[in-house]
């Protein structure tokens, strides 16, 4: 469901294969490690550029193997949903703006889809700013569905719940229903470059004419120095909320702890650019496509399906 920094679009970048191999990596600059060229080249390119290309295909697909159970204990659920959800640097701000975006773009909101649903959060602000909307929340975990069920109790059967895995093609089907709304938070990114092509194609299929898909996500940075300010950002944020509920562990024993470089679920995630990602959206045929709300790691992305 959440952070981990470093895995950028589908190939494995530079930075990712040196703090993998090489034990002294350190966070300068790839520029202050020329050893390190030659041991890219050497012991990882040295039969050609599409050496890569597999070692990146086998890394995406060790991390989905992981992804595919680690998220279904309910130990990690626990430590995602009490631990680090609720420290999300701008969370709220992020639903504000997912609430925002839906109400500016559907006149009415009947039937939308939360995908990777985790407890519902992001499902539970539109059924209550949207009173006549009913949802369906759909995940792949069954810890977190549980916890989506419990959340949401009080809604009266508007909710309806799914266990299915969306990373496999044919979910759609599922699902048996369009929707004016599609959102999705901190879960996509779980899935390899080209599936997450394909899942966006799905989503487009899935919303009526003018229906809007939203992405409150964790995206990849473009340089080192982004990913080293988000990590500081969001230790001191999950710090902050500690401290408020009365968690007397250091910095860092709470950044070992939960940050998502030392979670067991760290191996499942795959981040894009968000850059790449809204190229994409248009690519598939969604217009409005905008980063609507960034903050380095953390972005709120999508777009419209066009009428007619």
């Amino acid at each position: 469901m959440y952070f981990y920094v470093y895995g950028q679009q589908s190939e494995l970048s530079i930075i990712q294969f040196q703090k993998k191999y090489d034990t002294n990596f350190t966070n300068e600059s790839t520029e202050k490690s020329a050893d390190f060229t030659d041991f890219y080249s050497t012991k990882i390119c040295e039969n050609s550029r599409n050496s890569c290309q597999n070692l990146a295909k086998n890394e995406a697909e060790k991390r989905m193997t992981v992804q595919d159970t680690v998220w279904q204990t309910a130990e990690l659920t626990q430590k995602f949903l009490s631990g680090v959800r609720g420290a999300i640097p701008l969370a709220d701000l992020q639903i504000d703006t997912m609430l925002r975006l839906i109400d500016r773009s559907q006149t009415a909101v009947t039937h939308f889809l939360d995908l990777g649903c985790g407890d519902g959060i992001l499902g539970q602000a539109i059924l209550a700013r949207f009173p006549e909307s009913t949802g369906l929340f759909v995940d792949f975990s069954r810890p977190m569905l549980d916890a989506a069920r419990e959340k949401l109790a009080r809604y009266n059967g508007r909710a309806a719940f799914r266990q299915i895995d969306y990373g496999q093609a044919g979910w759609p089907v599922e699902t048996a229903a369009s929707f004016d709304v599609v959102v999705s938070g901190y879960s996509i990114h779980h899935q390899t470059d080209d599936r997450k092509k394909e899942i966006y194609a799905e989503i487009y299929e899935l919303l009526r004419p003018g229906g809007i898909f939203i992405n409150v996500e964790h995206v990849a940075c473009r340089s080192a120095l982004g990913e080293q300010v988000a990590e500081d950002v969001f230790v001191d944020a999950m710090v902050a909320y500690h401290r408020k509920v009365g968690d007397g562990r250091t910095r860092d024993q709470l950044a070992h702890d939960l940050y998502h470089r030392y979670r067991p679920d760290g191996a499942a995630n795959i981040l894009a650019p968000v850059e790449d990602q809204c190229d994409w959206l248009r690519e598939i045929g969604f217009v409005e496509v905008d980063c609507y709300l960034r903050y380095l790691e953390t972005a709120v992305f999508g777009g419209v399906k066009e009428n007619g």
